[in-house]
């Protein structure tokens, strides 16, 4: 809550000014995200627009489908159309990409992540020790096979570093990482995600 109270103090809600004298801003945010597909990032960005237009701004929304090489393109357009501040996904970027942000002078959150990479200004989950605490919990009920459907880690730096948890945990609790199995998936339609698991199940994990 921190980063986003810092955040928030440097995008301003507007005040009254006479009619004709141009604002210094455009009152837009702009929101870079891996995919609009999924709930999770919908929901997200929806109460991210609520929150903002409780301060009297807009936000722009754009998709990378997972690409660094695309999400850097669509910050520099974003820049260009002048937004007063960015809310990219995660801290994995594209060479270049941090940079762009931070000579642009915009305030920027990194979101959807909060292990940390030795820079400020994030905001989300802890994503390697959230997913260890998963492997705790399949523990304590007596679980030692244990399998993990994992996003797809290129350009996911939230799903790389859950899956990172997912596999350093059993070692710490003296399980042989032989007994981890990992089935990694796009997020799809039910019938995929059935043979999915179907697969799963003959692997015996």
């Amino acid at each position: 809550m921190g980063n986003w109270r810092k955040w928030r103090s440097a995008v301003t809600t507007p005040t009254p000014l006479p009619e004709g004298l141009a604002y210094d801003r455009f009152w837009t945010i702009g929101a870079v995200v891996p995919t609009l597909k999924s709930e999770l990032f919908a929901r997200g960005i929806d109460a991210l627009a609520r929150r903002l237009r409780q301060m009297n701004y807009s936000l722009m929304v754009v998709a990378s489908d997972y690409s660094m090489a695309e999400e850097k393109i669509l910050v520099r357009r974003l820049l260009e159309r002048g937004v007063d501040g960015l809310f990219p996904i995660g801290q994995q970027r594209y060479p270049g990409t941090l940079a762009l942000l931070e000579e642009s002078r915009r305030p920027f959150v990194e979101s959807y992540i909060s292990d940390d990479f030795g820079r400020d200004g994030y905001l989300g989950f802890f994503n390697v020790k959230d997913a260890a605490s998963v492997v705790d919990y399949l523990v304590a009920l007596g679980n030692r096979r244990i399998a993990m459907f994992a996003g797809i880690t290129d350009g996911n730096d939230r799903a790389y570093r859950r899956l990172a948890g997912v596999r350093a945990r059993p070692g710490e609790l003296g399980i042989p990482f032989s007994n981890i199995s990992r089935l990694s998936c796009r997020m799809t339609w039910a019938p995929r995600v059935r043979r999915s698991a179907i697969c799963v199940k003959r692997q015996a994990c």
